[in-house]
Formats: structure tokens, sequence, C-alpha cells
């Protein structure tokens, strides 16, 4: 059976030596800028850390999986030089410029795609390899059945959270944190407002999910073909980084884990495995409790004397030759590097002379290093004296010269950076106006006369073809937020007849998604699901067939005209903004969501209400509790090619008025927000 690595976060050096001493066959580490948990201590020297890794056999990845903004490509292209020299294993990104940066200055480094990445289908899959990426680590919102026909149907490695906090929303798809106060997950600073008291009708704490844990599933996940557990936690205690590592040996192992010790380390009132099971119920979510914290208090000591010390993982072979009349040699063999040293010249014995086993039972003795001995053969002339102390100190220099051999790190061809100069969209018309419906009722043949396009989901177009029928050559087909891998067989289907309707238009949100569409043969349209914030993503999003796109919605004005543009872009303009992707409904009962009429409404502590729209109850978007508008700043959405409406849970009647207002260059009728275009996000 497949034997699956042991990923182990680590924060910070103390959690690194938590890691490796209790037996994890990986780590992932950022260093001080663009990753995903900034906020953590990370690691102030990655060569130090790698050689510390390399020497006990640990493989190091680091995390560099947040939005580049244009204006940080040079100091992203400086850090990515620094990482590739320091030897490290892997490197795990989110943007695809960050991608195409390493390609650059690092060619034979490997590439893993972030979960931040939203890869959540075998479409998405396939396009990480076209682009280069050796692994994904996949969506945590998946059932054993999806993450298992990917397997069977990829070569890709794949990767899977096994042990730690649940994120809410699907990762890269959460935009609560900027838009409510300016902190962005996708840029590394999340403050984690989903685990404040938001409230649906009578149950608190609804954005609140207990921890993951599939440690009883490991057996299952390597029997499918993961081929690396991943426990989550960078900002979590050393502690819990070696008891998470050691139940998941325990697990990989056959054994049972202590899931009560796992609970006391760290949980909010338990562990949940709902996504992996398929049931995306309320017994998914919970919180952190007083009663929690205090069983926490509890365990620490006895988990931070179980790596007090060195552990003892590098088996290595001995050979001892000890001759009369000739110094002594030994040598040692990690498989890899091979030591010798020499000692003094041996002496006849005029009492009792050294034995084998007793020169066997000196040289075995490497407590207080990373070895043992595993091997060990001695060639000895009978009636020799051979003091101990030498032989201590034999042993000694040789596994102090092989540690330093271990700790040297590993040469890549590393080159400069050299930035791209990408053609400019040039010709720009007047910004066109797009239409994003949500639902048939929206739709008004009024506004074929206004848009150049209308965006509808596959059902609405299919169940409505007589109707749209006049309006065939401005409808496009809206691919959902969430596709999921046992979800592609059927909208392929249907994407197909939609093509054989004559429309050529679709709108993709993520990798998977663009590969569906490219392959029935659409014109494609990125939205701002895809986290635009530079121009080397804008182009390589081209070249995977794009016509045009909307920037991300998180990046200001400034960012945005900084952006250099080679295919024509679309701004998000109006909507009721998509604060999270979910795929486990906070207003679900403990039998799912079967008695739920998908017009659920959470309020935050100051009592605004967040609409939460239900997708055909396969997924859920939250929204803002009020519309973005830029109506009135007919100045700036003239830069752009296109721009972009999105309706949600208008009536048509109140699309209809807002694209009146905004034909007019109107200011909003009551509460509106601008977004976060007027404002920098950190």
């Amino acid at each position: 059976m497949n034997k699956p690595e042991i990923l182990a976060p680590v924060g910070a050096m103390p959690q690194l030596i938590a890691a490796v001493r209790s037996g994890a066959d990986a780590v992932y580490m950022g260093t001080k800028n663009f990753n995903a948990r900034r906020n953590a201590e990370n690691i102030s020297d990655l060569k130090e850390a790698v050689a510390y890794c390399h020497a006990r056999g640990v493989r190091v990845y680091v995390t560099f999986n947040t939005l580049l903004l244009e204006k940080e490509i040079d100091a992203a292209a400086k850090e990515a030089k620094y990482i590739a020299e320091c030897g490290v294993d892997a490197v795990i990104l989110q943007d695809l410029a960050a991608a195409e940066i390493f390609k650059q200055v690092c060619p034979t480094l490997p590439l893993h795609a972030s979960t931040q990445m939203s890869i959540h289908n075998l479409a998405g899959v396939q396009m990480l390899e076209k682009l280069g990426f050796s692994r994904a680590v996949l969506a945590r919102e998946m059932s054993k059945k999806e993450i298992q026909y990917i397997a069977e149907n990829s070569s890709m490695e794949l990767e899977v959270f096994i042990h730690g906090a649940h994120c809410m929303s699907v990762s890269g798809q959460c935009y609560m944190s900027s838009v409510l106060g300016l902190r962005s997950g996708n840029r590394g600073l999340c403050a984690q407002p989903c685990r404040l008291d938001w409230r649906l009708g009578k149950k608190n704490y609804a954005l609140s999910l207990k921890d993951l844990s599939l440690m009883q599933s490991i057996s299952e996940l390597a029997e499918i073909g993961v081929c690396s557990l991943k426990i989550e936690g960078r900002m979590k205690r050393p502690e819990y980084v070696a008891s998470a590592v050691r139940e998941c040996i325990r697990a990989r192992n056959g054994e049972k884990p202590d899931m009560q010790l796992l609970g006391n380390v760290f949980s909010r009132s338990g562990f949940t495995d709902g996504y992996f099971r398929g049931r995306r119920n309320a017994q998914m979510f919970g919180r952190r409790t007083d009663e929690d914290a205090a069983k926490t208090a509890s365990v620490l000591k006895n988990i931070e004397n179980s790596y007090r010390n060195e552990a003892q993982l590098i088996g290595i072979s001995m050979q001892c030759e000890i001759l009369r009349g000739r110094e002594m040699k030994l040598t040692v063999f990690d498989g890899e590097n091979n030591v010798t040293v020499w000692g003094n010249k041996s002496q006849d014995a005029m009492n009792a002379a050294a034995t084998v086993d007793s020169v066997k039972s000196a040289l075995e003795k490497c407590g207080g290093t990373i070895f043992y001995a595993e091997n060990i053969e001695v060639d000895l002339d009978d009636g020799l004296f051979i003091p101990r102390s030498e032989l201590n100190a034999l042993r000694q220099n040789a596994l102090a010269e092989l540690l330093s051999l271990r700790e040297k790190l590993p040469k890549r061809e590393v080159f400069d950076y050299k930035k791209e100069e990408y053609k400019a969209q040039v010709d720009k018309k007047s910004a066109e106006y797009r239409l994003i419906l949500s639902d048939f009722s929206q739709f008004d043949n009024k506004m074929a006369e206004i848009a150049s396009m209308i965006a509808l989901y596959p059902k609405d177009i299919l169940n409505n073809k007589e109707t749209l029928a006049p309006y065939i050559e401005k409808i496009a087909v809206r691919i959902p937020a969430f596709v999921g891998a046992l979800d592609e067989k059927s909208l392929c289907e249907s994407l197909t007849k939609i093509r054989e309707l004559g429309i050529k238009h679709g709108f993709a949100g993520n990798l998977g998604t663009i590969r569906l569409l490219a392959d029935a043969g659409f014109n494609i349209h990125g939205t701002h699901n895809l986290n635009i914030t530079n121009g080397i993503a804008l182009e390589t999003y081209k070249e995977l067939g794009l016509s045009d796109a909307e920037v991300s919605f998180e990046a200001d004005m400034r960012t945005i005209s900084s952006i250099k543009k080679s295919l024509p872009v679309g701004i998000l303009a109006y909507g009721y903004l998509p604060l999270m992707l979910l795929r486990s409904c906070p207003n679900a009962n403990e039998k799912g969501c079967s008695s739920c009429n998908g017009k659920a409404v959470l309020t935050d502590r100051k009592n605004k209400r967040f609409p939460l729209l239900c997708h055909e109850k396969k997924y859920q978007e939250l929204l803002n509790s009020c519309p973005l508008w830029l109506g009135d700043k007919k100045t700036d959405l003239e830069k752009f090619d296109h721009i972009d409406l999105l309706f949600t849970k208008e009536t048509k009647e109140e699309c209809l008025s807002v694209i009146e207002q905004y034909s007019n260059a109107e200011k909003a009728d009551g509460e509106f927000t601008r977004g976060l275009y007027y404002r920098e996000i950190l």
C-alpha cells in the first residue's frame, strides 16, 4: 500500500524542532513575506532550517501562497531567488504569477498548488499539470469519493489536509476579512471574523466549524492514492505539532490514534470528518470553549517532554578496522554519504584484550545524536588493548563529520528574474455592460438592449431555450463557483447542449472550469474568483485561453491601474459581494439541508443582515449586507473594457432599476459600499 508522507506545519524554530523530533517526513513553512500566515513568527534563517531538516532526512516546502500586487513583483522575484538558493524541496503557490517567477528563477524546483487555488475537481488538476505543477493540495471541502475520482484519473501528486482548523469558506474564495476589515486572507492576514458570534435564528457562532480530523481515515487515504497527509497549524504551539505528528504516525502504522489526546491539545468542541464522509450537517459546527482551553493546559508539559531530546532518526552502517601497529579506522555510511576517520595506533593488551563485542558496544552508543547503528562490522586483531575513550572519540568524530556532510545545502541552478514586457491590449472601445444573473426570474428582454452579455447558469439556459432564442448572441453560460469532481460529467453534457444552441461565451472562476469551457469550445471570460492582481497572472490566463477577465475586487483602483494589461480587463462594479463560498451551510440541521427554503440570513454583532444564497443545495454564498455601488463613478468605470453588474437576490424590477441608474451615472439609493476599490488592503 502507498505510504503517504506526514507533512507538519512550522511557524518558527520551536515548531520545527517539535515536528522533526516527533518524526515528520516533511515540513512546510513560510519566510517573512508572501505566505498565507504572515502573522506567524515564520522562519528568519531559511538556510539554517533547511540544513537542520535535511540532515535529519526531512523535506522542506516553503509557502509562497499569497496574491502578488504589481508593485511587489520585484520583491517577490528576489525572495523567490533566495528561497531557491536555500535548497528547499518545493514551493507552495497560489498566484500564477508566482509560478511563472519560480519557473524562470529555478526551473528544477517543484511547484505545489496551494489549497488557496481552490482545486476541487479533475479538470483543475489537469490544468495544474499543464502549468507545470507536480502536486495539488486539494480543497478541504472534498469527499472521499471526489478525492478518489481525481486520484484514479490523474498522475498528479495529491496532498490532503487531515488534521487542524477548518476555514468556513473554500480557501481562496473568502473575502470577508478584507471587505469587513481590510485584512485579506488571500494576502496572508486573515483576521478570522468568521470565529465571531454570527447568528442565524437561534444558532450562535454560525460560521465556526469544528476542527478537521481524518486521523482515523488515514488507511483509506493511503489506499486511494493520496501521497501527502497535511497537518494544519502554522500558528499553533510546538506541542500541538508534536502530538499531531506522533498520532499521525501511529495511524499510518495501523494503530489507533489517541483522539482524546488530540482533542485535549486543541479542538473546537471536538472534531469533524463531515466533508470527507459526505455528511455536511449541523454536526460540523463548533467553537473553542473555556473547557477546551482548560484541557489544553493540562497536557502540554508531558507533550513537551516527548521531544525535548534529539531523536535518533537516521540509520547508519559502521565498519571499524583495528589492526596491530596501525591507526584505528572507522567508516560510517548513511545510504548516501560516506565518512572515514582515523584514530591512534592500537596497543598490545597487558591484561584483558578488546573483543569484537566490546568494540561494537562502544560504537553503537549514538545517543544524543540523530543517528542509530543499524549494522556494525569490526575487523579486530587478537590481543589488542583499545581504550573506551578512544572508541568514543572515533565514533563522535565520525558522526560529527557525517552530520556536517548531511547539512550541506543541495545546489540548484538559479537565475536572475527578467521581467517580460507583455504586449498591451490595444484599440480600447467604450466600456460595455455585462449582466451576471443568479436566477432566470431576473431576466428581462430589455436587458439585451443595454448589455453586451447576459450570463446565466446552465440550468436557466436549458430550461428557457425558447425565451432566450432571440438574444442568443448575447447570452453567456455562467459556470457555478463550485463544481465538485463528481459533477464534472453532467456539467460537460450541459455545456455541449448549450454550445449547440449557438451560445459562444462562458464565464469561469477557477482553473477547472476554464478547462471545461475550453474543451466545449467556448470563448472564456474570467470572473473575479480568479483573484487577478497583477499583469503576469493576467498574461498566464491569456495563454490558457481567456478572452478577457475581471480583476480581483480586493485590488484598489491604484493597483488596478498599475497592472500591465495583455487582455481586456473588466471590473465588478455592482452587487452584493460574495464574502464566502461555502460547502457547509450554516442553516443546515442535524439531517442536512432538507428542510431549508434556501433564504437564510445571518446577523453579525452589530445586527447587520448578511444574506445566504443557496445554489441547488450544493454550495452557498454568503453575501455582504449592502451592495457595492460605483454607478456615480463614471470616470473611473470608463477606464475598463467592460463593467460587470452582479445580481444575486434582486428581483427583475430591482435589476432593471440598477441598470438604469448605472446608465445614468446616478448615486445609490440607501446603504451601499465602495468595496475595496478606494481602500488599500493589507
